[in-house]
């Protein structure tokens, strides 16, 4: 299977969808219902989801598995704090 890669006017790799359905995006910010994320608070602005009334985030997994959120200052695995 191949990959399908979107880039920019300059050439840079900005989207990205690979085999088994992982996409990935290689040039932030991202919004989610709005097309402005750079307009919010600069240190959290790399993924912004704006609701017009009530919002929210939702991470659901299968049956008797574990939903994550993690928040590091690396990569490696001893490097995140999960809740």
């Amino acid at each position: 299977a191949g990959a399908l890669k979107v880039t920019d006017n300059s050439s840079n790799e900005v989207f990205g969808v690979q085999g088994g359905g992982k996409a990935y995006f290689n040039y932030g910010p991202v919004g989610i219902g709005t097309t402005a994320p750079q307009d919010y608070h600069a240190n959290a602005d790399n993924l912004v989801v704006k609701a017009p009334a009530h919002g929210g985030i939702s991470i659901i997994t299968g049956n008797q598995h574990e939903g994550v959120l993690a928040f590091g200052d690396g990569t490696g695995s001893n490097m995140q704090v999960t809740l």
